[in-house]
């Protein structure tokens, strides 16, 4: 007859925390990113207009050159850049 025991898997976890509080070592990295995001926020209309316009730009920049990759791409070769070739198999020579 299997034993039941008295402590469910929940007992034993840690308990879950309502924000997670991420790693002592990226505390200071989050910190600088933090006071960064403080320094560089605005509530002027013509500024927040300029970045969401370079963002955009940045955007369809991203994209075209993505397109222009996809497009350059030749299924026949698996890794163009990296000049991989197949061996030869015996059937082949």
């Amino acid at each position: 007859m299997p034993q039941h025991h008295a402590n469910p898997v929940g007992s034993v976890l840690p308990p879950k925390s309502a924000t997670p509080t991420p790693p002592p070592d990226n505390s200071r990295t989050i910190a600088i990113l933090q006071q960064w995001a403080w320094e560089d926020a605005t509530d002027d209309p013509a500024t927040i207009a300029l970045a969401e316009q370079e963002l955009a730009q940045f955007k369809a920049g991203l994209l075209s050159a993505r397109i222009a990759h996809l497009t350059n791409l030749s299924f026949r070769d698996p890794l163009p850049s990296a000049g991989f070739r197949p061996a030869r198999t015996r059937d082949a020579a």
